[in-house]
C-alpha cells in the first residue's frame, strides 16, 4: 500500500476497500492477516484525510453507508485497536496512525456491529459491549501511565476520542459512555496536557452526547470541577472561557431537555470563582473583556439571569441570598476593571 499513489488509491477506493475486507472475512477464524489489514485501513483514511484529498471523504462515507458489508469486521478492528494501545510504549508510531484515523475507524466498527445486529438480532450484544469496555479501560490505564515515550499518543487520544462519540452512542448505552469518558479524562495526569484535555471536554459538549439530559447529568459535574480547579491555579484561561461559554450556549438551547439544574450547579460550583479569577487578572486581559465570544465577564450574569427566570419557590429564599452575594462581587468586579456591561438585547 504505501507504494501505490494517492490518486489511484482514491480512484479505486470502493474495490480496494472490498478487498482489504474479504481478506479479513475469507480468514474470520484466524487473526493472521487482521493486523495487516488494519495497517492498510489506516493507511487509506490517512490518505483521504490529508488536506489534498479530503474531497474524497464523502466517497468514504458513502462506502460505509452502502457498500461496506463487513459484518465480523467490528471484532477484529476492535481486537487490534486494543492491542496497539495495550502496548501504547512499544507500538507508539502505529498507535498515533491509528488516533488519527480514529474516527473512520470507528464508524467502520459501528457499521459492522449494526449490520450484524440486523442479520442475527442482537446475537453477541454482550461480547459487544464488553469489548468496548475493556478497549476504554485500555485507554485509561494509557492515560494514566507514567512513559515518557507516549506524551503524543495521549495527546492524540484527547484529540481523537471525542470524534467517535456520535457514532458509539448508536451502539451503546450514552449513559455508559458518559462514564467511561469521564473516567477517561480523569486518567491525564494532573499538570500535563491541560489544554488537550480542556479542548477534548469542550469537544465533547459539541457532541450530541452533551445535548442528551441524562449524560449531561454525568458530564456537567465533570467539567465543572476541571473548570474550577484549572481557573483557581490559573492554567489555560482561553480554554477555561472557551469552554464554560460554550457549555452555556448548550443549556441556552431549547432542544436539550430540562436546564434549569444544570446552570444552577454552574452558578453554585463557578460563579464566585470566575469572579475572583476576574478579579486577578489584569485590566488589559483578553480574557475579561465582553467583546470576545470566550471572555468570563460576559459569562458571569448569564447563569443568574437564567436561574432566577426559572427558580422554584422553595429555593428562592436561599437562591435570593446567593444571587446577592455574587452580584456584589460582580459589580465590584465590573468596576475594579472598569468594565461597562453592554445593554442585553
Amino acid at each position: 500500500m504505501n507504494i501505490i499513489h494517492p490518486e489511484v488509491t482514491d480512484q479505486f477506493l470502493q474495490d480496494t476497500l472490498d478487498a482489504l475486507f474479504n481478506i479479513m472475512m475469507e480468514n474470520s477464524d484466524s487473526d493472521t492477516f487482521d493486523t495487516l489489514v488494519f495497517d492498510a485501513l489506516v493507511f487509506i483514511i490517512g490518505l483521504i484525510a490529508d488536506r489534498k484529498f479530503q474531497h474524497f471523504n464523502p466517497v468514504l462515507e458513502t462506502y460505509i453507508r452502502k457498500h461496506f458489508s463487513a459484518t465480523l469486521a467490528y471484532t477484529k478492528l476492535t481486537k487490534v485497536l486494543k492491542n496497539y494501545v495495550d502496548n501504547a510504549e512499544k507500538l507508539t508510531e502505529q498507535l498515533l496512525k491509528a488516533m488519527k484515523a480514529l474516527e473512520y475507524i470507528f464508524k467502520f466498527i459501528v457499521r459492522s456491529r449494526v449490520l450484524f445486529n440486523q442479520l442475527y438480532e442482537n446475537k453477541g450484544e454482550a461480547d459487544f459491549m464488553e469489548s468496548l469496555r475493556n478497549l476504554f479501560t485500555s485507554f485509561n490505564e494509557m492515560m494514566n501511565s507514567n512513559s515518557e515515550n507516549t506524551g503524543m499518543v495521549k495527546g492524540a487520544a484527547l484529540k481523537y476520542v471525542p470524534t467517535i462519540v456520535n457514532d458509539v452512542k448508536l451502539v451503546f448505552d450514552p449513559k455508559e459512555l458518559s462514564k467511561l469518558f469521564t473516567e477517561f479524562i480523569l486518567k491525564v495526569p494532573l499538570g500535563r496536557l491541560v489544554k488537550q484535555k480542556l479542548e477534548c471536554l469542550i469537544d465533547i459538549v459539541h457532541s450530541d452526547l452533551f445535548a442528551h439530559h441524562d449524560c449531561r447529568e454525568i458530564l456537567l459535574p465533570l467539567m465543572t470541577e476541571q473548570l474550577k480547579f484549572h481557573l483557581e491555579k490559573r492554567e489555560e484561561p482561553k480554554a477555561c472561557c472557551q469552554l464554560l461559554s460554550d457549555i452555556l450556549e448548550v443549556l441556552y438551547r431549547k432542544d436539550v431537555g430540562p436546564t434549569q439544574w444544570h446552570v444552577q450547579i454552574i452558578m453554585e460550583k463557578l460563579l464566585r470563582t470566575v469572579n475572583r479569577t476576574v478579579i486577578t487578572m489584569g485590566r488589559d486581559s483578553p480574557h475579561i473583556y465582553c467583546n470576545t465570544d470566550a471572555a468570563l465577564i460576559r459569562c458571569l450574569p448569564c447563569p443568574l439571569l437564567h436561574s432566577s427566570s426559572s427558580s422554584s419557590s422553595s429555593s428562592s429564599l436561599t437562591y435570593s441570598l446567593s444571587c446577592s452575594e455574587v452580584i456584589l462581587e460582580l459589580l465590584s468586579v465590573s468596576q475594579s476593571k472598569g468594565i461597562r456591561a453592554k445593554p442585553i438585547p
